[in-house]
């Protein structure tokens, strides 16, 4: 996503591989560049060809970037708060700039150092809803091609005949020998 179309106050989305997690941004544009300090203090960033927004690296180097609101996942007993969040985004930045907590319990504030995997909240949970559909319906597919293998494996156990079978290709699986008693059977059922 774009820096300079982020707006203050909206729920954005981070887009991973599972459901995507609610994020808002403090600053229209995420102008402000942060990081937190060893110490635990909270440094603000002026930005110029050498200070830009990067993940940190070991002991010595902090992340640097965004700051953002997230849903606090981690602390026992939380809960999804309902969205949109109920926030004034001016005084959250202040609270996080003077090293406090967010004034909404179940909320947690964030340094994101990357905005590529950002996208609007509806558009990222349509995809997500989208993503999710499909996998059901190949479930669903697996499950009836399943079925189906099944019967036909039970049909060809009651004549007598062993198969195995390729769960990826769906296809079932005779031996020579297996395919010789099929044929027998077929030719003494023809002879009647």
């Amino acid at each position: 996503m774009k820096r300079t179309s982020i707006k203050a106050g909206v729920v954005y989305a981070t887009k991973t591989a599972g459901s995507p997690n609610p994020v808002m941004f403090l600053e229209d544009g995420a102008a402000g560049l942060y990081s937190r300090q060893r110490g635990g203090g909270i440094h603000q960033h002026e930005e110029n060809s050498y200070t830009k927004a990067r993940a940190g690296q070991g002991f010595s180097i902090v992340s640097i970037g965004y700051v953002i609101l997230k849903q606090d996942w981690m602390s026992a007993g939380s809960q999804p708060l309902a969205l949109p969040w109920q926030v004034d985004p001016a005084a959250e930045l202040e609270r996080f700039r003077a090293g406090e907590k967010p004034s909404v319990k179940g909320l947690t504030f964030d340094i994101i150092t990357s905005l590529a995997k950002i996208a609007p909240w509806d558009e990222a949970t349509a995809e997500n809803e989208a993503r999710e559909a499909a996998q059901r319906e190949a479930r669903a597919k697996s499950a009836e091609s399943r079925a189906r293998i099944d019967a036909a494996r039970e049909g060809l156990r009651a004549l007598g005949i062993d198969t195995g079978y390729s769960l990826g290709s769906g296809k079932i699986e005779l031996p020579v020998w297996e395919v010789e008693k099929l044929l027998a059977l077929l030719a003494a059922k023809e002879g009647d």
